[in-house]
């Protein structure tokens, strides 16, 4: 919309069709349009015959070290801004070292508060109570457990403890339009709670949801645990992140993990994590 008076922006993803996909590479290649939003399928792109200016990489933590090397082949001659809440050990290295530019955000939006983090076991009383304080001011939950194959038995779960509670499933193997479906009935709040994987860790931007609920916290990231606590939290009321431990031991990385994501809720703290982050993996070589 605020490049509506000035130029066209073309869309493509991996639900584009082939015939959309090939006109707007077209208008794109003769300058009839100059801005190009599109997801990892950019890298199948021939952008040999395109002037490329400038490459905005947003949640550049969701690239992997061969797609940075497509990256470099294509940036002799163009302007690189990469956008990270979390930025990965690498990369923050090489910011550290001064190799590339570092600019840090660190005023929040009017009104954000803190989110505040409990680390419990998943226990029924807890959970139950979390669900039913987020219910009675109105608010959305979303639950997310590291694996797919764990769906079912969370939702037989969730049924036992607020059977009284509707609720959809998101996750990677269900069709484009079902995903779709169940994100836009959780959007418009024909549903109180959102069954996910991690699937939905950036670009969910939903203000009435305001509790997270994590099953198996140790087996995820420390950025990625950083980046689905950002998915709540995001208007004026106070949200709460529940990371929750099954009944295995946890490894002690996955404690020093959890430790460090209790300790640093603060607005902005995502630098601090990403440094803990770099001091427990290393930068590589």
């Amino acid at each position: 919309k605020r490049f509506k008076n000035y130029t066209e922006v073309g869309l493509i993803t991996r639900n584009t069709k082939l015939t959309d996909k090939r006109d707007i590479l077209k208008k794109y290649e003769s300058k009839s349009m100059n801005i190009l939003i599109c997801t990892h399928t950019a890298f199948a792109f021939n952008l040999k015959n395109i002037k490329l200016g400038l490459l905005i990489i947003d949640e550049e933590q969701h690239f992997g070290v061969a797609q940075k090397e497509k990256i470099k082949q294509i940036k002799d001659n163009l302007h690189l801004l990469t956008l990270t809440a979390t930025p990965i050990p690498r990369t923050l290295h090489m910011s550290l070292l001064g190799i590339r530019e570092l600019s840090l955000i660190q005023t929040p939006p009017i009104d954000r508060k803190s989110i505040k983090t409990i680390i419990c076991k998943f226990d029924n009383i807890i959970i139950k109570n979390a669900i039913n304080n987020e219910i009675k001011r109105k608010g959305q939950i979303f639950i997310i457990t590291p694996r797919i194959k764990d769906i079912d038995t969370l939702t037989k779960r969730i049924k036992l403890i607020a059977p009284y509670i509707k609720f959809v499933i998101a996750h990677g193997r269900l069709s484009p339009t079902n995903i779709e479906k169940a994100m836009h009935d959780f959007y418009c709040h024909k549903a109180d709670i959102l069954i996910s994987t991690s699937i939905i860790e950036s670009g969910i931007d939903i203000p009435r949801a305001n509790t997270l609920i994590v099953n198996n916290a140790d087996r995820f990231g420390l950025s990625q645990l950083h980046q689905l606590r950002g998915r709540i939290g995001r208007s004026h009321l106070k949200a709460y992140a529940f990371f929750t431990l099954g009944k295995n031991k946890i490894t002690p990385n996955a404690h020093r993990r959890l430790k460090a994501l209790q300790a640093m809720d603060a607005l902005g703290a995502g630098i601090n994590l990403a440094n803990y982050d770099l001091d427990i993996r290393g930068a590589g070589n």
